[in-house]
């Protein structure tokens, strides 16, 4: 579970007039564009969540080649886990604003892009101010995608957001845990971290392709539209900062294991690959945890 959760746990309120009602009589999207089908939204969803945690969750298992090849102190090192984690809690309040002003989809596409380029670029860093830069790239793409693909869901298909969020969870940890799983076999192939480090883009760029397909859907629009209202923080609501809270530590767990399981072996003296498998056995609990609990919560 990440940032971009806590706009699922937030209620949506919609303009309280006659067309709103209209709508819902002849079950029209309340986003005013016509409905997807529903096979493609989940394969849309799934292609995109695939892409958005391995720019993060790769760097464990190379972390060792990089510090080698750049002399990075472990302070300097830490940053590759820690500039884009601090990204997706920085950009998820100019991010509304960025949809509002040119468009969900288009911002979408964007931080993609921007994801897949900067992927690469680290691949083919020469210094540490670049290695830093393009991780920071990373971090935008990963914080402005992740936090607008649940407002999709919310605003698009108000009655699956459960499943679909459920779907979509699910496909973040499995891009994990085969990033965690397969990058320290892939660098122990190819001699080098630089090869795995950028194949990561092909997710991203996979998922960009999947998302033009959604925006192109977008520009059919219902024939009437919906009044869309402006939201204030919710500084004074007790139950968001609790939420806050619960996701602040969730990530500080996850992602601290993320970062240094697979560097800490390596260390011990495990090739690459097996601490990358190690990292994968946590990945691939922490993907099986989601429906296991919310199974239990339902019974």
């Amino acid at each position: 579970m990440d940032f971009e959760m806590l706009e699922i746990c937030m209620p949506e309120k919609q303009a309280n007039s006659p067309d709103v009602h209209a709508k819902r009589a002849l079950g029209v999207p309340l986003t005013g564009r016509t409905q997807m089908p529903l096979g493609i939204v989940i394969v849309c969803l799934v292609l995109v969540a695939l892409g958005l945690r391995p720019g993060i969750v790769s760097i464990g298992p190379i972390l060792p080649g990089m510090i080698g090849d750049f002399a990075l102190s472990h302070t300097q090192a830490s940053l590759l886990a820690a500039i884009p984690t601090l990204f997706m809690g920085l950009l998820a309040l100019p991010t509304p604003w960025l949809a509002h002003r040119f468009g969900r989809d288009r911002v979408i596409i964007t931080a993609l892009l921007v994801l897949a380029l900067a992927t690469v670029g680290r691949a083919f860093s020469g210094s540490t101010a670049a290695l830093l830069g393009t991780t920071a790239g990373v971090g935008a793409g990963i914080a402005v995608a992740g936090a607008l693909v649940p407002g999709f869901v919310k605003a698009g298909f108000p009655g699956r957001v459960a499943m679909l969020m459920g779907v979509y969870a699910t496909a973040l940890s499995v891009g994990s845990t085969f990033a965690a799983g397969t990058t320290g076999i892939l660098a122990q192939l190819f001699g080098t971290w630089r090869v795995p480090a950028g194949l990561w883009a092909i997710p991203a760029l996979i998922g960009t392709v999947a998302w033009l397909h959604v925006e192109k859907r977008g520009r059919v629009t219902a024939s009437t539209t919906v009044a869309r209202h402006r939201h204030r923080l919710p500084v004074r609501n007790v139950t968001a900062w609790l939420a806050g809270a619960f996701f602040a530590f969730n990530n500080l767990l996850f992602y601290s294991y993320v970062s240094w399981i697979a560097p800490l072996y390596v260390e011990l003296g495990r090739s690459p690959t097996s601490a990358g498998m190690i990292l994968a056995c946590f990945t691939f609990a922490f993907m099986a945890a989601n429906p296991l609990f919310g199974a239990i919560q339902d019974t």
